[in-house]
Order: C-alpha cells, then structure tokens, then sequence
C-alpha cells in the first residue's frame, strides 16, 4: 500500500524567557522576524524589560506576544521561591497568596505599560502558572481585569523519548491536568497539545532528531516550546546556556526549514489557531 503524504497541519513556535539576556534576545528577536518563530514570552522583571520590549515593535503584528509569569527566577529585588519551595508549598495550600497575587499584578502591569497592550497569552518560567493556588490566582485576575488571553498547558503531550517522556509527565502532573479542565469548563483559549520537553543536553543533530521525533507525531495545532540564546558564556548563571545554543542552530538552519516542509507544517500565531482572546460572556476581551 503507498504512503500518503501527511496533511498539512499548524504549528505554535513559541520561545520562552524573552528579557533574560542580550543573548537570548538577540537569537528570539533574529528567529522571530525570519518566521521560525511565532510566539515569545517575557520576563518583565528584568531590568532589561524597558528596552527589549521597544525591540518587539516590528513583531508585533506577527507574533504572540506573552507574559511568561516568573515566580523563581533572580530578576532585580522580585519576591521570588526556589521551585521545590513552591512545589511543596502549592500542593499543601500553604502559599501566600496575597504575595502571590501581587506579583502577578506588577508583572501584567509592567507588561502592559511597555507595550499598551493585554499578552496575547500567559504561561510560567519552569510552568508554574499551573501549580494548585497559582492557577487559582492567575485565573481570578484575569478574569477581573477582563483579560482573556490563550493559557499554557502541559497536556497533553508529545514525548520524542523516554526521558523526555518522564519529564513531561512529571511537569504535566504538578497541575497541567486540573489547568486543562478548568480551561475547558470555563471555555478559555488554550492549546490542544504540548511538545519541547528534554533533558537540555542534545547537541545539534541530537536537536534535530528530536524536532524530527516530536512533530512527525504531534497532532494539528500543538504548541512547541523551545529556549533559543545565542551567549554559551552565560554558564555560571545559566545551565542550560549550551542548550540555548543548540537550539538556535538547529532553528536558523536550512534542515529547521526543510523539516517544516517535509511534514507539512505550517508556523501560525496561537491568537489564529486558539481562538481569540474572549470574555467569559463571549464577547471580545477589553484592551487597555
């Protein structure tokens, strides 16, 4: 029986930790206008945020831009927790939640004063938009400020291996599924299925084996997320700087291009393939 070609199908190209570094920005901002990219999410407590978000003006009208929720990372005096303290903390409901709450108010607000405009969607740096309290908090603010921007979740997912596989369960399980049904319930934009999860430790055919694995099975419309940079001497304060590397080898190569054409994937924004950012009474969320 001869092999069918397979259907045409859209994909979410989403980077995360747009602000972190001159090198991260850099590789985003190059990957994004050349279309390897359709979304990108921030860390608007950078002291870099003022600046890097003037940068995204010529992007604006192709890509989603997002406010990747930071509660863990060192950026400036924020209030921040080490991820096993928030792991354990959420899970026995013994966060502050006003502090909590605070934090994600001053991040919206800071996004919306630089560039005058709601994100396009929100998600967590290390995912913990979805953890028990902060999801909670995340959709109540939202909700209050009439903002219905496209969520982030974790599953369902594409794995390209088995340790990848591990991992993706391990962070799907932390609250992916309980932010998926809240988002279904409540008829809010988010995407389909999940894929990106390693270990950071490929190297560039290693990479590109792996993009080969996850979207030659991933179904319409899933989103990938990935981590370009382009500063490999930012190890001491990144340990994932190499992966960054890679990573934006493999997605500015002619082989990216080639992958995307062989399996008939087509780069589109979330906004177009989620649906648009709705009030819970179905009308279109307010802007600023």
């Amino acid at each position: 029986m001869p092999e069918t070609d397979p259907p045409p199908r859209a994909i979410v190209l989403c980077a995360d930790d747009y602000a972190l570094s001159e090198g991260v920005d850099r590789a985003i901002l190059e990957l994004a206008a050349a279309g390897r990219l359709t979304a990108l999410g921030c860390l608007v407590q950078s002291p870099r945020w003022p600046a890097a978000a003037r940068a995204l003006a010529p992007l604006r009208a192709d890509v989603d831009i997002g406010l990747h929720f930071n509660l863990t990372e060192a950026l400036g005096s924020a209030w921040r927790r080490t991820l096993p303290e928030l792991l354990a903390a959420s899970h026995l409901r013994l966060l502050p939640v006003a502090r909590i709450r605070a934090s994600l108010e001053a991040q919206l607000d800071a996004f919306a004063g630089a560039l005058q405009m709601p994100p396009d969607y929100v998600d967590g740096h290390r995912h913990v938009h979805q953890l028990p309290q902060i999801r909670d908090v995340l959709l109540d603010v939202l909700e209050r400020r009439g903002w219905r921007p496209w969520l982030r979740v974790t599953t369902p997912l594409v794995a390209a291996d088995r340790a990848g596989a591990l991992k993706a369960r391990v962070i799907a399980a932390l609250g992916a599924h309980q932010l998926a049904a809240r988002c279904r319930r409540a008829g809010w934009p988010h995407n389909p299925a999940f894929t990106g999860i390693y270990g950071f430790n490929a190297d560039v055919p290693g990479y590109l084996a792996l993009l080969q694995n996850w979207f030659a099975r991933m179904p319409a419309d899933t989103l990938f997320m990935c981590h370009p940079g382009s500063d490999p001497a930012r190890l001491a304060v990144d340990p994932i700087a190499p992966a960054r590397c890679v990573e934006y080898e493999v997605l500015r190569s002619a082989d990216f291009t080639r992958l995307l054409t062989q399996l008939k994937l087509h780069p589109a924004r979330g906004r177009s393939r989620y649906g648009p950012p709705l009030a819970p009474g179905g009308e279109t969320a307010r802007a600023l």
